[in-house]
């Protein structure tokens, strides 16, 4: 079922090739509700409000309006 969460905003880290990340705590199974925002106007919440993002699993990807679950983008990795 779906677990509430109180959170609000949290900022996404650049990651590499132009995507974003941000971890989410256990969620122990749970599907998490979430929307991206650029900081200001710009939204991306699945079409509509209310409607938003909800998924589970070990990681998603969302580009485009589309959700793919259990992937991380194919980054290369680099020495700091």
């Amino acid at each position: 079922g779906e677990r509430q969460w109180s959170g609000g905003a949290q900022q996404m880290e650049a990651s590499c090739g132009g995507w974003y990340r941000y971890t989410i705590p256990d969620t122990a199974g749970g599907q998490v509700r979430m929307a991206f925002t650029d900081g200001g106007s710009v939204w991306d919440n699945n079409g509509g409000q209310g409607k938003d993002y909800r998924v589970s699993g070990d990681s998603v990807a969302v580009a485009g309006g589309q959700m793919i679950t259990d992937v991380t983008p194919n980054c290369a990795a680099t020495n700091k």
